[in-house]
């Protein structure tokens, strides 16, 4: 039996994956709308990448709970292996954190305690399902605010369990850290293996950021480097607006010792629980709710979906097929299905209604994602359009052409002159960062048609930044006469920028390698990444493995060769120093 879904648009690229905003059709025409999440084409057929999500696609399957995003169904289509997963209208906990930290509010402590409780309750279930007699996870790994979603209804609910450890099924590299550094435990910095009490550590810094309205290390968006000293060297920051038996629960969470934390997972919950039931403030989905509507926020990605049901007819959207013929590193006899059923099939709910035209696209999509970055199509080459179908592009003007030898029309017409910007969508609420579509920039791409729905000649305009033609007499007023001036002040002040500059140059090196000490790494570290990622590295003629790659620089030391291969991409070469801190960076060519 095969399933049919429908793609509407893009949300966001990772890493390794891509997340489509879909829709489930059943029978009668029933739909449900959807997140998708497929593997980078370029990835598609790369077994270790498919033996990992494969292995992610096994692990959600097997974790149903109220607290934890539910994965619907595993397959695999002619773009390779995608994920069904639900679609939480709503948005992440840091959208949260940063829209109350602007608006100059505070997110209430037993709201705070709330919404950790429901996590722990999401993790714990984790903790405790087990498969053929086996413990599916000892850890998420990963329990950042982007993976903490709040719906609209004041559900809390865990996602993106990519990374965690299953137990049995799965093996994590040792020593290999994988997460997020401001709100990762001080023993998996060192590269110590991950478990339930490093979670209750990235919990605690999570319930203490919601506390305080600030990160009990420092900024979340310092220096990773910066962040990490700050955690493996330094108490978190105090917490004198909160009651003092919470900030006492909360930094035992954040204890540097972990036999000093809560020893059980248990341990935690009935901790929350008793605190709530000391305060007597009504703690319930109801009340989260109701404080979040008082909270300018983006629009939630619910609503984004019923505004392209809406706008989208189904014609304009491409769909594909899940097959079911199992692909290489796939064993779909080990994978249950979300309801009970065979792998393949699916249960459908109901359809969504339309809602008003979209102001404008939410600030982060809580969604089962790696990093997430806003998709935009390259200038030039091919690219996926909002559909799923492939587009080629013209290199000079990004119009798109029919094939890739035709000639490009706009290009034949000659350049269009504009001299004026588009206004963008406006912006109900602060733009938010992090791994999400978060400026007017990204609103507006994310407000444009679909690449299949505009027509040939608006594809320049709508696609790439415009470019406006003018002569510098324009904008620029003629400079007035100056009288001479001694240079004798500004070479004094540069003498003074150029002390300034060499003592930072020389104390940097030294702060960094007091952070490298305290990892636990060595000195000569080479860092090597790409754009896009996933290359494969050669150093020196050995494969070493695909970008980013961190690895120890105990290369001799003189100019070593380095090479990264992409398919569809032309090869890189380039040298770095060996035995000395290197960091290389290419830019892949088409």
């Amino acid at each position: 039996m095969t399933s049919r879904y429908r793609l509407l648009q893009p949300l966001a690229t990772g890493g390794m994956a891509e997340l489509f905003l879909g829709v489930a059709k059943g029978a009668e025409g029933f739909e449900r709308t959807v997140a998708i999440k497929r593997v980078l084409p370029h990835l598609a057929r790369e077994p270790d990448i498919s033996r990992m999500f494969v292995s992610e696609a096994r692990l959600a399957m097997l974790l149903q709970h109220q607290n934890i995003v539910t994965v619907h169904d595993v397959g695999e289509s002619a773009e390779g292996l995608f994920l069904v997963m639900e679609l939480v209208d709503g948005w992440d906990l840091g959208a949260l954190i940063r829209a109350v930290t602007r608006q100059g509010l505070r997110v209430p402590p037993h709201l705070a305690v709330f919404i950790a409780s429901q996590a722990q309750a999401g993790l714990q279930h984790a903790y405790r399902r087990q498969h053929d007699g086996q413990p599916v996870v000892t850890a998420h790994r990963d329990v950042s605010p982007s993976n903490l979603l709040v719906s609209r209804e004041g559900e809390v609910k865990v996602t993106d369990f990519g990374i965690a450890r299953l137990a049995g099924l799965s093996r994590t590299e040792p020593g290999a850290f994988k997460g997020k550094v401001p709100y990762a435990a001080p023993e998996v910095l060192r590269g110590e293996p991950a478990t339930a009490l490093s979670d209750q550590f990235s919990l605690g810094t999570i319930l203490a950021e919601l506390l305080a309205g600030q990160h009990p290390f420092g900024s979340a968006a310092a220096e990773p480097m910066a962040v990490a000293y700050s955690i493996l060297n330094r108490a978190p920051a105090s917490l004198p607006d909160v009651p003092a038996s919470l900030a006492t629960l909360v930094l035992r969470m954040l204890s540097r010792d972990p036999a000093a934390r809560f020893p059980e997972p248990e341990d935690v919950s009935e901790a929350l629980a008793r605190w709530l039931a000391q305060t007597g403030e009504p703690a319930s989905s109801h009340a989260l709710a109701t404080f979040l509507r008082g909270v300018r926020l983006p629009m939630s990605v619910g609503e984004v979906a019923r505004t392209a049901l809406a706008e989208a007819p189904a014609s304009t959207s491409a769909s594909f097929v899940m097959s079911v013929a199992p692909h290489e590193g796939m064993d779909t006899g080990r994978i249950p299905s979300a309801s009970g059923a065979r792998p393949g099939t699916m249960a459908y709910g109901g359809g969504a209604a339309a809602s008003p035209a979209w102001k404008a696209p939410p600030a982060s999509v809580p969604v089962a994602a790696e990093e997430e970055e806003p998709w935009s199509p390259p200038a030039g080459g091919v690219s996926l359009s909002a559909s799923g179908a492939v587009v080629h592009t013209c290199a000079l003007c990004g119009s798109a052409l029919e094939s890739p030898d035709s000639p490009c029309e706009a290009c034949t017409r000659g350049p269009r002159r504009r001299t004026q910007a588009p206004t963008p969508a406006p912006v109900d609420a602060p733009a938010l960062a992090t791994q999400s579509i978060s400026d007017v920039d990204d609103a507006a791409r994310m407000n444009r048609p679909s690449i299949r729905q505009a027509a040939q000649g608006d594809l320049e305009l709508e696609e790439r930044a415009p470019r406006v033609e003018s002569s510098p007499s324009e904008f620029e007023p003629a400079a007035p006469s100056r009288p001479r001036r001694r240079w004798g002040p500004a070479v004094a002040l540069l003498g003074i920028a150029a002390v300034l500059a060499a003592g930072a140059l020389f104390v940097w090196p030294q702060y960094e390698t007091q952070v490298m000490r305290a990892l636990g790494l060595p000195s000569a570290v080479l860092s090597i990444r790409s754009e896009p990622s996933g290359a494969t590295v050669l150093v020196d003629g050995v494969e070493v493995g695909v970008t980013p790659l961190v690895m120890d620089n105990a290369y001799p030391a003189r100019s070593v060769p380095v090479q990264l291969k992409l398919k569809g991409y032309r090869v890189w070469t380039g040298s770095f120093m060996g035995g000395k801190k290197s960091d290389v960076q290419a830019e892949l060519k088409r």
